[in-house]
């Protein structure tokens, strides 16, 4: 059971760096689609300035923007699926650390009756398993 309860320790550290792996990828996604608005932000104030010269540039500008919008669909598509990830990853650990609970405090039991009965010199206490 102690070898059980290294694994489990071993699989909560791995469920860890995998979790703050899909975090951080969370959190580029995120500075990215801030940079892609800024980008946004920037052709727009430029669309709005009445400069002969930027209304030359003005179709060059509306079609980055367009770019700029289907990139920002694609990376808002790629957050969604990404904080999925990251729940899902956090769920997994969790659920590795129940069971890492659950081991110990059988561990803990069986030490306690083995440690029971030693005292008692084997004989049998009420109430205790195998005391039928």
């Amino acid at each position: 059971m102690k070898r059980k309860a290294k694994k489990l320790r071993r699989l909560i550290r791995v469920q860890d760096q995998l979790q703050r792996a899909a975090e951080w990828a969370l959190h580029d996604l995120r500075r990215e689609t801030a940079a892609l608005e800024a980008r946004q932000a920037s052709i727009l104030d430029a669309l709005g300035r009445d400069n002969a010269l930027l209304l030359g540039l003005a179709p060059a500008l509306t079609e980055r923007l367009s770019e700029l919008k289907r990139h920002s669909d694609k990376v808002q598509t790629a957050r969604e699926h990404q904080t999925e990830l990251v729940m899902e990853q956090r769920r997994c650990r969790i659920q590795a650390e129940k069971m890492e609970h659950r081991l110990h405090t059988k561990l803990k039991r069986t030490e306690e009756n083995a440690s029971l009965e030693e005292i008692s010199g084997g004989a049998r206490i009420p109430g205790s398993p195998g005391s039928n």
